[in-house]
């Protein structure tokens, strides 16, 4: 049965742009509140505030050329909207791909914060967002342990933002995005191999998710917790528990229900029960096909005919197995970053081979390995294993420069303590001189006075 164990989240590896897109707008306005008055720096929050509105890549760097250029008008400009203008650069190449490009301009406004004139508030926003896309673009290039500390860091401002929000409408909307934060650091805690660990954070969410009646948020805690029971621990009863418990939340789009129904097919599946998953397939399939995004609906039903025919091929069934498979690859789909596709091959050749019927059987092998050989030859997968290398790259020398600040920060502390040391024992040398030569002075005349007396 088909389990997308890598990403429990579905759309993980869009780059999550939840978190630029609901915190930037609010970011600017906010500062637009707090420096009324200043000469330019309005017109630079009015240029970035339209990124947000805009999809081309060239016209959304132009107007961040623009902000740039009336920031360096002066230096209290720059101070004040550098941490802005990169943070707006990063969500434009982040929104468009360039993960590498996104990275570093996150990075540079982290750096920017150290100096940034802007309130407390407005620099939280940027904060949680700069720091959660960092852990989300690391932990799409599979650098996962590496992504946690960017998480932690992004967790801390976001629940220092949920103290200051006074809209309940701005609560809800940071809240969820916390939430989302926890699920995808404790996703990066499963993969460096503590599942245990992962799950009974998630499990510690719950509570609150339904204390704030966050449907989205309790959605997304206990779809993962259920993956988590089935994928790492094989408790097909508390996994399927979790996501019948996820279909009673009221409200939940037709999306996420037709997500929870194929949860549960599998774990039936799983179980050798395969009519009753049969059933919850069945469902899913006729959900997903009322799905009014085309993309989405494809892609779903994909997943769903590809399942359906696996279960089907196990109730020896292969006729209907066969027209199940030949249906998915029919759909139009983006197959060239899908080695799913391979599998469908390989069920084919499978299933003609118990056919007997050697010719179809020889074809989809060839297939399958043509197919496997050009994947693995593929300018996509080239450019996924580039990017993540250079990810990687960026990241490290990030981390050389920090070690260095840090080194050259201690070195600093170190001459600083050095020079007090030498200025207090200069003074204390001093000090001892002087009573020397003072002493050596009173016991000089005492001893002319004592002459006199005796004279």
């Amino acid at each position: 049965m088909h389990i997308r164990d890598k990403n429990i989240l579905p759309g993980l590896p869009a780059a999550h742009l939840w978190i630029v897109r609901g915190t930037c707008a609010l970011m600017f306005l906010l500062v637009c509140d707090l420096c009324q008055g200043q000469e330019g720096s309005s017109d630079i929050e009015d240029l970035l505030f339209t990124i947000n509105e805009i999809d081309d890549f060239e016209t959304q760097q132009a107007i961040a050329d623009s902000a740039m250029k009336l920031a360096n008008a002066s230096k209290d400009l720059l101070n004040k909207h550098l941490i802005d203008i990169t943070s707006m650069r990063g969500y434009s190449y982040l929104s468009h791909g360039m993960r590498v490009e996104a990275l570093d301009q996150y990075f540079l406004s982290l750096r920017a914060k150290e100096f940034s004139s802007l309130s407390d508030y407005p620099i939280t926003v940027s904060l949680f967002g700069s720091y959660g896309n960092i852990g989300n673009v690391l932990l799409d290039a599979s650098l996962f342990e590496e992504s946690i500390p960017y998480y932690d860091s992004a967790i801390v401002q976001g629940e220092k933002l949920l103290l200051m929000d006074e809209d309940p409408a701005y609560y809800q909307e940071d809240f969820e995005q916390l939430i989302d934060l926890k699920i995808y650091r404790a996703q990066a805690i499963r993969s460096i191999g503590k599942p245990d660990l992962a799950i009974s954070q998630l499990k510690e969410l719950l509570s609150v998710c339904e204390s704030l009646e966050s449907q989205y948020s309790c959605f997304q805690v206990l779809n993962n917790v259920g993956r988590m029971e089935l994928l790492d621990f094989g408790n097909t009863q508390e996994s399927r528990s979790y996501h019948m418990q996820s279909l009673k939340i009221k409200g939940l789009g037709p999306e996420y229900r037709a997500t929870e129904l194929h949860n549960i097919a599998n774990t039936y599946f799983e179980e050798g029960n395969f009519e009753q998953s049969l059933v919850y397939i069945d469902s899913t399939i006729q959900l997903k096909g009322n799905l009014l995004d085309s993309a989405v609906k494809i892609s779903s039903l994909f997943y769903s005919y590809l399942d359906r025919g696996e279960v089907y091929y196990k109730l020896s069934l292969y006729e209907k197995a066969i027209a199940e498979w030949q249906t998915a690859l029919a759909l139009d789909y983006d197959f060239k970053n899908l080695p799913k596709l391979f599998k469908i091959y390989g069920f084919l050749r499978d299933t003609y081979t118990l056919l007997e019927d050697s010719s179809l059987a020889k074809a989809y092998d060839d297939l399958l390995k043509t197919y496997e050989s050009n994947y693995q030859k593929s300018s996509e997968v080239i450019r996924v294993t580039e990017e993540s290398e250079a990810i990687r790259d960026l990241l490290n020398s990030i981390q050389v420069r920090n070690q260095k600040q840090s080194w050259l920060n201690d070195y600093l502390q170190i001459a600083v303590l050095a020079m007090l040391f030498l200025a207090v024992l200069s003074f204390y040398l001093f000090r001892n001189y002087r009573n020397k030569k003072r002493n050596a002075l009173f016991n000089k005349l005492e001893s002319i006075l004592m002459k006199d007396n005796d004279s």
